[in-house]
């Protein structure tokens, strides 16, 4: 396995990657859509915010992504790290590939002089393996997150 940083070239795999994580949460088939994924990626990629890392197997096959942006708040006395998705495909849980690509992360929060990485992880049971992994990773639990949507 290898983790490298993604970029222009790497679109279809990012929506793909993506699009299997939000079909798990939410546990019905998800679809981002194409256009206005590709016009953020692209956006993005040129920005030294946000980051988006894929895990490549021996074929060259994105089987994981991870990616951070950076927010600020007073409360962190400046910027810190949200890692906004994280997706390990089925098959390739449980050998170690999560953990290297939060290394990833940990060592990008460094270069970008961050000294804290947020992430939102499901509260139900059935995310509990999830949960356990941050917190063995060395994430403390902070309280949940609720999001607004506007409307379209």
């Amino acid at each position: 396995m290898i983790i490298i940083k993604a970029g222009k070239s790497h679109t279809t795999e990012v929506i793909r990657l993506v699009s299997r994580l939000l079909s798990e949460l939410n546990g019905e088939p998800c679809e981002v859509d194409p256009k206005k994924a590709t016009t953020f990626i692209e956006q993005a990629s040129d920005s030294h915010r946000y980051a988006v890392f894929l895990a490549l197997d021996d074929q060259d096959q994105a089987v994981g992504i991870i990616n951070t942006g950076e927010a600020g708040a007073v409360y962190t006395e400046g910027s810190f790290g949200v890692i906004l998705e994280f997706y390990v495909e089925p098959a390739y849980r449980s050998h170690g590939l999560g953990r290297q690509l939060l290394e990833r992360v940990k060592r990008r929060a460094l270069e970008m002089g961050w000294t804290r990485l947020e992430v939102g992880a499901p509260s139900y049971p059935e995310w509990s393996r999830t949960k356990a992994f941050y917190q063995r990773e060395g994430f403390t639990e902070v309280g949940p997150k609720l999001k607004w949507h506007a409307e379209d």
